[in-house]
């Protein structure tokens, strides 16, 4: 797994980490489709960043056993760009999922009520109402069966009163609301909680971190029988989905701003204690949590951790917009604490990396320089050593020799100073 710590990995430079694991990935893949005819299934691929994107579109282009790749998107997202989709053209084939029709929807409706005979006022507002989304139509049935509107008597179902416009709330949104307040306090905050974890959630943090701990059984399980939310895995640890990620979306957007913050900060708390002796793992999780609580110290602090790791697996543009927000977040704190000035000064040190690799040498002098008021009366040579070796790396290579020997020449001193070894090997004429 890509987030644990590997003696064998950890000196491996960013590029040939890359080049190992997509090496490795097309190994293990190619060895399960030559066993038989395979298909390779990955649901909701919006959701990943670019390095991932870039790593699958390596397999796909070297892959040379027969097998399907089936991928899931939102319509606004897609895996190749026009060109790339002109040279898969004789293997690939995009499938876009258009609303159902009239009929298509009533044929949903006599499914999900196991039913031949449908009230022909459901039908109307179905179709007025639904215009042939499912989770639409899904939801507006299970509004009016909670509301008690639609009924099952005498054998059919019925509604149970007449039906008008502002019955049902107009967006898909106002239905999993007017949902979501049909249920009891208890279960309502149990949901919310689990939707501060995510759209998947592991029972054992939802039980320490619930208010209503003791109630959480018995609220999950009506929270399954309302369809909010599914069991997704039993084993190695009990883990629940929402049913879909509006319904996370909504659960999670209903609890106060304060109040989700501090759950966050104990979902992450919750997830040091359980996992810490293998957390390197779940380190951009919580950079996330953190990251959106009241414990920016914390939040930094993965944020780095989490940047410096997807630095090593040459993830540039993950990287980047860790240590951007890690910086950011730094900067709305007291800058005159030596600890921010410190972290401070750890974020650009490790950040310069993601700028030398990409070649943006005029923006990380930028970045470096800007840094140097920070440096004053911090005594702290080390992270001074390293501002002064990137500083004259980067005066190197934008052709400033003379100063970037005078920068080199305060890095080793420091390093001489510090007995750093990394400082002591600073040259003199640039990296």
């Amino acid at each position: 797994m890509i987030g644990q710590e590997v003696k064998a990995t950890a000196e491996m430079s960013p590029e040939e980490w890359r080049t190992r694991l997509k090496s490795a990935m097309l190994n293990l893949l190619s060895a399960i489709a030559r066993q038989a005819p395979t298909v390779f299934c990955m649901e909701d691929i919006h959701w990943g960043d670019a390095a991932s994107f870039k790593l699958l579109k390596d397999i796909i282009f070297n892959f040379e056993h027969p097998a399907m790749v089936i991928c899931t998107t939102r319509p606004h997202a897609s895996l190749f760009t026009s060109h790339e989709q002109d040279l898969l053209a004789p293997m690939y084939r995009e499938v876009r999922l258009k609303e159902l029709s009239p009929s298509e929807a009533e044929g949903m409706l006599v499914s999900m009520l196991e039913t031949e005979s449908l009230p022909e006022d459901l039908c109307r507002l179905i179709r007025h109402r639904a215009e042939g989304n499912p989770f639409y139509l899904e939801e507006i049935l299970n509004a009016l069966v909670d509301s008690k509107a639609l009924i099952f008597e005498n054998g059919h179902w019925q509604m149970s009163r007449a039906f008008k416009e502002t019955d049902i709330p107009s967006t898909i949104h106002g239905i999993i609301a007017s949902r979501m307040d049909q249920l009891e306090t208890k279960d309502k905050r149990i949901l919310q909680e689990a939707a501060v974890i995510g759209r998947a959630f592991l029972y054992d943090i939802l039980k320490r971190v619930s208010v209503y701990s003791d109630a959480v059984d018995a609220g999950l399980y009506k929270l399954e029988r309302a369809g909010l939310i599914k069991p997704r895995a039993l084993h190695p640890e009990m883990e629940f989905i929402f049913k879909h990620a509006l319904i996370q979306e909504v659960s999670y957007g209903s609890l106060l701003r304060r109040e989700r913050q501090r759950v966050h900060e104990r979902v992450g708390r919750t997830i040091e204690d359980i996992y810490r002796d293998r957390l390197s793992e779940f380190e951009e999780t919580l950079a996330i949590h953190f990251q959106k609580s009241i414990a920016t110290d914390k939040a930094t602090d993965y944020l780095i951790r989490s940047g410096t790791k997807a630095l090593r697996r040459y993830a540039l543009d993950e990287s980047d917009q860790y240590f951007k927000t890690a910086k950011a977040m730094l900067e709305q704190q007291h800058l005159a604490r030596p600890q921010t000035k410190k972290r401070l000064l750890d974020v650009v040190n490790q950040w310069a990396f993601v700028f030398y690799y990409k070649g943006l040498n005029r923006k990380l002098l930028e970045l470096v320089e800007h840094q140097q008021s920070l440096l004053g009366d911090l005594d702290d040579p080390v992270r001074e050593g390293f501002h002064w070796a990137w500083h004259g790396c980067v005066l190197w290579h934008r052709h400033r020799f003379g100063e970037a020997c005078e920068s080199l020449d305060k890095a080793k001193r420091l390093g001489q100073k510090t007995q750093h070894a990394a400082l002591k090997a600073t040259p003199a004429h640039g990296w």
